[in-house]
């Protein structure tokens, strides 16, 4: 967010800027931020400037396809790491996060640029487990979308609590500050485990507990899905990655 900044009429209070929504004031030009990343790859002896995370996929999203392009060709060496963290809309908001419909779009919109140019770069989804109101239905969901898209993730971040938070507050209190509402907290370790293991199908110490959280039968262990078209995942994942998407699979109206 280096060079982003709100108008000076603007009266928003703290917190409002880039939460779930994007305040209307405040400026999403990345222009600053690529002078930054140029005046480093400048810099005498510097070979390459890679950005492995940071970048706010959601505001990326307000720019034009030229500098989603600039990012992808100059300043990502093979995998871009962004942060919807989860799946749950509920959760989601626990997080004042934007929707994972957000970061489907900017995905989407990575790889139909990425395969325009002819470039193998991938997108991998930063997640965590236990979050404060996450309970283990919401986190069958997040597996629910990760497998409709094929993707198995090779790290899952467990929840920690950090002080002078509002997940912080919520962890230790059990009520969410900005409603009073008291919410589900997973805090001993045997709960955060099952948490956990839902995410790491890799992991050969939570095999077990895992099938027995999800049950045998594949269809059972899945949330009843909506009636309606199914939309069709864009490529298959392996190892935490994407294969380029075929023409035709990604929606231009990105």
């Amino acid at each position: 967010m280096y060079g982003n900044r709100r108008a000076e009429q603007a009266g928003a209070s703290r917190g409002t800027g880039a939460g779930r929504e994007i305040c209307p004031n405040l400026s999403c030009d990345h222009g600053k931020y690529l002078d930054l990343l140029e005046s480093v790859a400048r810099v005498q002896g510097v070979k390459h400037v890679f950005v492995g995370s940071g970048i706010r996929y959601d505001l990326l999203m307000t720019q034009p396809d030229a500098v989603l392009e600039k990012v992808i060709k100059r300043f990502v060496g093979g995998q871009m790491k962004v942060a919807p963290e989860h799946a749950s809309q509920k959760v989601l908001e626990l997080m004042n996060k934007p929707s994972w419909s957000k970061y489907e779009r900017f995905r989407d919109r990575f790889y139909r640029i990425t395969s325009r140019l002819g470039l193998k770069r991938h997108v991998i989804p930063y997640l965590i487990t236990s979050h404060p109101g996450a309970t283990l239905e919401d986190e069958k969901e997040l597996l629910e979308k990760l497998e409709e898209d094929g993707f198995v993730p090779d790290q899952v971040q467990d929840f920690i609590p950090l002080p002078m938070t509002r997940a912080g507050v919520m962890y230790h209190t059990r009520i969410d500050p900005h409603s009073n509402k008291r919410v589900f907290v997973a805090h001993d370790r045997s709960e955060k485990e099952r948490h956990f293991a839902l995410l790491r199908p890799k992991q050969a110490k939570y095999r077990k507990l895992r099938q027995k959280l999800l049950g045998d039968n594949k269809e059972q262990r899945r949330p009843p899905r909506k009636r309606g078209r199914r939309r069709k995942p864009l490529t298959k994942y392996f190892s935490g990655r994407y294969n380029a998407p075929k023409q035709g699979e990604v929606n231009d109206d990105l």
